[in-house]
């Protein structure tokens, strides 16, 4: 048996060699190698070897081995901390994987390494790795997704390489310029390979590859190759007939969207609420190609549709409802009171308080609570609620006990029959309402259109704000019940203060769904259809009409209801930025600095909406560059002391990036006006640079520095080392032989030079 296992393991190691085509005949010592790891200690893993498996666990571990040194050039020896799995694969159920999680760290760097492969094939199904080090230079992004996009196709071509015909990189949407909070330092570029069929897309298969955008290496790869049967073609409805059942069961709803703060998009306060029309496709997302009809992404057509709504009498007595208002903020008594007395309401049990959090920030006070029922730690939940005003912002229950008894009936195939049904589901979550949000009913949707989705444990019902009868789908109120049990299972409450437009000067709902169903593109597609349970069955396929849109269009939903522009999902034209896009990439064409400031465009650091590159910017402006630059993100001040600087008001957008300033230690936060709407010098934004990477007191020492220029003596004195440095390391260059230090600095002269002095000072921020 163990000379069977033996060669089972020689003969899946030799196909994985013979099917990498960079390891040539003249490298077999690496198969005596990875032979050879079967006798390493793995430590940290007491698991033996599991029954019916392919490989055993030291054949996996030698084929896992053999991929990070081949990949990676990475040997795993005994000062990595190595865990060793065998489990199901979470995308392909009926098969199984093994996995390797290996983890080395020292007082200056870390590295961490991830692989799976399949128990039967011993092909590759994922690699990843992390690593960091404080000594390291790579510190800032040096390659563009455009440059490594041949290092990722290399790669496949080494590891997939008799799959290159059956795959196609998956054009990216034009979208790419939103600010990622990593700042100027190294993430990765993800390229997605997607398979195809008979020349159709399938869906979730393929390969996708990341490369270090700072070292130009390949950082992580994964597999995801379905071993399903395909439906035939001989049966399709025509695209035509596709596009008129779309047609028919499209609906366009008119409704608000909040457009927030830049980089912010999850600040509770929108800046702006804009009209729009969404296209909803009513019972689900796509067209079933063989029957025509409609279904939802589990494969299902919605049966049993019914609509309801409460009672006209009920709306009226709505109108009358109010909710007592506190008079002060709620305490750790007076919470945990609330919250026992809100559980033995909505649960009819006892419940028992284990844990309470206060959390403030200048957006919200929080109580966030933890509850058992009875003592019973499989019957647990946590309720969020708003200190100020008493709101119950979230209730969840969870019953696990419950759920283990669904999962087994499920899986034995044993009817589910629901204790409650989808209507009285309904009115009890009207109840609940009544009970919680006596204020919020008037001007809550209650009318909806139920689908009974079988499979689903619970009724989930979510009643939007309604605004001038018009739903503002951003607030909302959802209930949910258990169908086996008829128990309350969560609550959700999300509601802000806004300005909401009135619907004046709108486009008709026939002038815009001519235009929609102009700019749609239903292509087919091989779509999989997990069984209610993914974990142990494999998908199944469908072959499907998806709306993919022109110009990928199909990712936004949102029609601006005045204009008809197509809009983010922050309430941004697309076609406008599209447009800056295709100028800023005819303007940078041919710069001598054009790779550098493509890299920094596109993290999104520059602001190209409201600045022109050759244009002179304000100085708050280039202090929220530098801070972006570092890596901030607006969270990061959510509990900062306020501002003494006296020129910038609370409201103030720049008002986070001076926070996140001072706590860079760019600024001081002194009672001082810094002049924030004024242009900087040349010399000012070297000191500002130099301040950024540490270099003030250097920078400052006295009579070492020569800047050889012909308007040097143009420089202040206490600016002369700082212009040293940056001239020096052609930061900022000069112009003609002069540094023009008194000369306003451009857009373009900042973003060359925060990308410079990051480069040359390997500067690595990190700020938790």
């Amino acid at each position: 048996m163990k000379f069977r296992k033996t060669l089972s393991f020689l003969l899946a190691l030799g196909l994985i060699l013979s099917s990498f085509s960079f390891v040539s005949a003249g490298e077999t010592i690496v198969v005596e190698e990875a032979v050879e790891v079967k006798n390493v200690d793995v430590k940290d893993s007491e698991m033996t070897n599991p029954t019916n498996t392919n490989l055993t666990q030291e054949n996996a571990e030698g084929i896992m081995k053999f991929y990070i040194k081949n990949l990676f050039d990475i040997v795993v020896d005994d000062g990595y901390q190595v865990n060793v799995e065998y489990r199901q694969d979470w995308r392909n159920p009926e098969k199984h994987v093994w996995s390797m999680h290996g983890h080395k760290y020292d007082r200056v760097s870390s590295m961490s390494i991830e692989v799976s492969i399949d128990d039967e094939t011993g092909k590759l199904t994922s690699i990843y790795k992390w690593e960091h080090s404080r000594d390291s230079d790579n510190s800032v992004t040096q390659y563009t997704k455009e440059e490594l996009q041949e290092v990722a196709y290399e790669f496949l071509k080494k590891v997939n390489g008799e799959l290159l015909d059956k795959v196609e990189l998956q054009e990216e949407p034009f979208f790419r310029h939103y600010y990622h909070g990593n700042g100027l330092r190294p993430r990765n570029y993800h390229y997605n390979y997607v398979r195809k069929e008979n020349g159709i897309v399938v869906s979730n298969d393929g390969i996708n590859i990341a490369v270090d955008s700072g070292t130009g290496k390949i950082a992580h790869y994964s597999y995801n190759w379905s071993d399903v049967d395909f439906p035939q073609l001989d049966d399709v409805i025509s695209v035509e007939e596709a596009k008129e059942i779309y047609k028919k069961e499209l609906d366009l709803k008119l409704s608000y969207l909040p457009v927030r703060l830049k980089h912010y998009y999850h600040d509770s306060q929108p800046q702006e609420i804009k009209l729009v029309y969404t296209p909803n496709l009513e019972g689900g997302q796509m067209i079933d190609a063989l029957t025509g009809e409609i279904i939802t992404y589990t494969g299902e057509a919605a049966k049993n549709k019914v609509t309801i709504d409460v009672t006209p009498k009920q709306k009226e007595e709505f109108k009358a409802l109010e909710k007592k208002e506190l008079t002060k903020e709620l305490d750790k008594n007076q919470v945990t009171e609330l919250v026992e007395s809100l559980v033995k309401e909505l649960l009819q049990q006892e419940g028992k308080v284990r844990s309470t959090r206060y959390t403030s920030s200048n957006q919200r006070k929080l109580w966030n609570i933890d509850f058992t029922l009875e003592d019973n730690d499989y019957m647990h939940g946590y309720v969020s609620v708003d200190a100020e005003t008493g709101n119950i912002l979230r209730f969840h229950y969870y019953d696990h006990m419950m759920y283990d008894k669904y999962r087994m009936d499920s899986e034995s195939g044993e009817e589910i029959i629901p204790v409650i049904s989808q209507e009285d589901a309904y009115k009890k979550a009207i109840d609940v309402m009544v009970e919680l949000y006596p204020d919020k009913l008037k001007d809550l949707q209650t009318e909806m259109t139920l689908y009974d989705f079988e499979h689903a444990p619970e009724y989930h019902f979510n009643f939007s704000r309604v605004v001038n009868d018009i739903e503002y789908p951003y607030n909302s109120i959802s209930v949910s019940f258990n169908k086996m049990t008829g128990q309350l299972q969560g609550i959700y409450m999300n509601w802000h203060d806004a300005e909401f437009p009135k619907a004046e000067g709108l486009l008709s709902k026939d002038e815009v769904l001519s235009k929609y169903m102009d700019d749609s593109t239903l292509e087919l597609m091989f779509t999989q259809i997990y069984s209610h349970h993914i974990r142990y069955k494999a998908p199944t396929i469908k072959l499907v009409y998806m709306n993919k849109g022109k110009d990928n269009y199909w990712h936004f939903r949102n029609i601006d209801a005045v204009t008809g522009e197509y809009l983010d999902w922050n309430g941004e034209s697309i076609k406008e930025k599209k447009s800056k896009e295709e100028n800023i990439s005819s303007i940078l064409e041919g710069h001598e600095a054009e790779k550098e400031l493509k890299i920094i465009i596109d993290t999104g650091i520059v602001d190209l909406e409201n600045f022109q590159l050759d244009s002179t910017v304000p100085r708050k402006e280039i202090i929220k560059m530098l801070v972006n630059a570092m890596g901030f993100s607006p969270y990061m001040v959510e509990d900062a002391e306020d501002l003494k600087i006296t020129n910038i008001d609370k409201e103030d957008d720049y008002y986070q990036y001076l926070q996140g300033a001072v706590m860079y230690d760019l600024l001081e936060n002194e009672e001082k006006d810094l002049k924030l709407d004024e242009t900087v010098t040349r010399e000012e934004f070297a000191e500002m640079l130099m301040k950024m990477v540490g270099m003030e007191n250097v920078a400052k020492a006295k009579d070492i520095f020569v800047v050889p220029v012909e308007d040097a003596d143009e420089i202040q004195p206490d600016k002369k080392g700082f212009v040293a440095i940056v001239y020096g390391l052609d930061i900022v260059e000069a112009q003609e032989n002069n540094y023009n230090p008194n000369a306003p600095v451009t857009l373009i002269d900042v973003a060359i030079g925060i990308y410079r002095t990051y480069k040359n000072f390997n500067v690595h921020n990190y700020y938790y």
